[in-house]
């Protein structure tokens, strides 16, 4: 048997109504985005851009593909790859933004 557990993140997030930022991921925060149909978000091609979609849905734009992804899917652009994230309606994310400026490994 597994202890491997399944979670619905759209569920677990609906407690941050209020907070945009959840917490972080390996130094990197964590960001609740809202954006309207036909807003993009900003892109960071330095990084790694990670995108999970609780509500709604997103298409993202590299050189290489187009992905549409649905409510609960998310994906993973790789650093140094341009790309474009437009909600093709209204939509929840869960993003990792980049490092802060004054974020330090010690």
């Amino acid at each position: 048997m597994s202890n491997v557990k399944t979670v619905d993140l759209a569920d677990r997030m609906t407690a941050f109504t209020e907070r945009t930022e959840p917490g972080e991921f390996n130094g990197r925060p964590l960001r609740r985005l809202r954006l309207r149909a036909g807003e993009a978000c900003d892109p960071f091609p330095a990084a790694v851009e990670f995108f999970h979609v609780l509500r709604g849905r997103l298409e993202i734009e590299t050189g290489a593909e187009r992905i549409v992804l649905e409510r609960g899917e998310m994906h993973v652009v790789p650093a140094g790859t341009a790309c474009h994230a437009v909600a093709l309606e209204h939509a929840e994310l869960l993003v990792i933004d980049p490092a802060r400026q004054d974020t330090r490994l010690h």
